[in-house]
């Protein structure tokens, strides 16, 4: 036996009752299926936040490979740390670095092995100072990792956010 259903845009849709569609709301298999669910937790989005800085990264090394201006680079690297900085630390907090400061505090959030000064101190002849009047290094592979183990690092750290709630927070800390 043979019934019309309205479907998509109203349009009619022939429908034989004894065979039930898949989609059908009257099917019990459908039951079965598991709905997605999202993970909101702060983990997630710090590793997703990490995510993206990673792939930001290899973007600007896409770009290094093609141009080989250390001073490019050095921009580019920092944009991208500077941006994972804000959402991990807070905006605010970020914005008030400059210079030196911005460095001394990548060094003070990151192990001592990854960010080591002397990669600091080339990267801050890049970012500051005059190039015509450094020996920058013609291979900028160093700060690169360097930028990644600073971003692996960031791990643990719970995303500055103000809208999280404490009962969140709490559950990512147990």
């Amino acid at each position: 036996m043979s019934a019309t259903d309205y479907g998509f845009a109203g349009l009619p849709v022939e429908r034989d009752n004894e065979n039930v569609d898949l989609v059908s709301d009257t099917n019990p298999s459908c039951d079965l299926l598991p709905l997605p669910t999202l993970d909101l937790s702060a983990s997630t989005l710090n590793r997703a936040l990490r995510d993206v800085a990673l792939e930001e990264l290899a973007l600007v090394r896409m770009r290094y490979a093609a141009h080989r201006d250390p001073v490019r680079c050095a921009v580019g690297i920092s944009l991208v740390l500077r941006s994972l900085a804000k959402e991990l630390f807070g905006e605010e907090r970020i914005n008030r670095l400059r210079q030196v400061s911005w460095l001394n505090f990548l060094l003070r959030s990151s192990n001592a092995q990854l960010l080591r000064p002397d990669v600091l101190e080339t990267l801050s002849a890049a970012l500051f100072g005059n190039p015509r009047e450094m020996d920058l290094p013609r291979d900028c592979s160093f700060w690169f990792e360097a930028a990644e183990g600073w971003i692996d690092h960031q791990h643990d750290r719970l995303p500055h956010t103000t809208c999280a709630k404490p009962v969140e927070i709490d559950l990512q800390r147990t």
